[in-house]
Parts: structure tokens; C-alpha cells; sequence
């Protein structure tokens, strides 16, 4: 009776050791919304020159293609309605690339030939009439790194492809 207690135990810690070592199955991280201190984690995986900015009360990631800067805004966070300040630790339904481009022909014609055929990357004039180049990610729903990272090296591309579009 005491040898078999001794031969179940055994097997019984040979039996968690073996679940221990097994490597993990766990799927891969999938956000259903995001701040941008994890956004700013994710992305700098990508680029270490990615900045958070948080000095007007709203929490915006900064960083650049090619010597052009651009900026990252966050939105429907926190519940607070789409436009609502969000902080560096905020829950985000969604976030936006956007740059822009300052002294370019910015009319009608040249915005609607970029948008007709470019499929990602919206184009349009602000407010100064200054050409605004927009990529919207909508995390709600759930999004994977993997997914987020991607949409990153799509925007440098647009990025790149609208300096070539304008310098044409």
C-alpha cells in the first residue's frame, strides 16, 4: 500500500511538471480597444522614434516617414463620445495616421485624383488649405499586433506613395 502511494504521487508530480513544460498555446494578443501607451508599446516595435505626446490634455503619438512628420489621434475613448480627450492610459474604440502637407497645389483636382486612385490613405483639405492625409484603424470589434503593425507599414507606404504622387 505504501509503495503505490509512493508510484501514484510519483506520477502525479511527473504529470504537472509535464504540463509545466509545455510550451504556451495562448493565440496571439488581440485588443478590442486601445490606449495609446499601448499603441505607442506596439508601434515602437516597428519604429523607436515613435513619441506619446500628452501636453495639451490630449495623449497623441508622434513620429515621422522620411524626414515628414505625422501624428497618430485617438478616438472614442473612455465611453466619452467620439472626440473625447484621450489620456495616455485611455480605452480606445479606434485611432487615426494623419499628416500633413504644407505648400503643395492643394485643389479639387489633384484631392480627388489622389483619392480616386489610391485605396487607402484619404486625402483632403483642413481648415489652412493644407493638404490632410488620413488612415483610419478601428480597433473595436478586436484587432491583433500583428494587424496593428501592419497597418503601420500601410501607412508609411501612403506615406511615400503622396510624396510621390505631389512631386509629380
Amino acid at each position: 500500500e505504501g509503495s503505490m502511494r509512493a508510484v501514484i504521487r510519483r506520477a502525479t508530480i511527473s504529470a504537472v511538471a509535464a504540463l509545466f513544460a509545455l510550451p504556451s498555446i495562448a493565440g496571439p494578443v488581440v485588443y478590442e480597444v486601445i490606449s495609446p501607451v499601448q499603441l505607442l508599446k506596439v508601434l515602437q516595435a516597428e519604429d523607436r522614434s515613435i513619441t506619446l505626446n500628452d501636453s495639451a490634455g490630449d495623449a497623441t503619438i508622434s513620429g515621422g516617414v522620411s524626414g515628414h512628420p505625422f501624428d497618430i489621434y485617438f478616438y472614442d475613448c473612455d465611453g466619452g463620445g467620439f472626440v473625447a480627450p484621450a489620456r495616455p492610459g485611455s480605452a480606445c474604440l479606434g485611432f487615426e495616421f494623419r499628416a500633413y502637407f504644407e505648400g503643395y497645389p492643394n485643389d479639387a483636382e489633384i484631392v480627388n485624383a489622389w483619392n480616386n486612385a489610391h485605396h487607402y490613405g484619404a486625402l483632403w483639405r483642413d481648415d489652412d488649405e493644407d493638404l490632410a492625409l488620413q488612415l483610419n484603424v478601428i480597433v473595436e470589434g478586436g484587432v491583433t499586433e500583428a494587424n496593428i503593425r501592419s497597418n503601420y507599414k500601410w501607412w508609411r507606404k501612403v506615406m511615400l506613395s503622396l510624396e510621390q504622387f505631389l512631386a509629380e
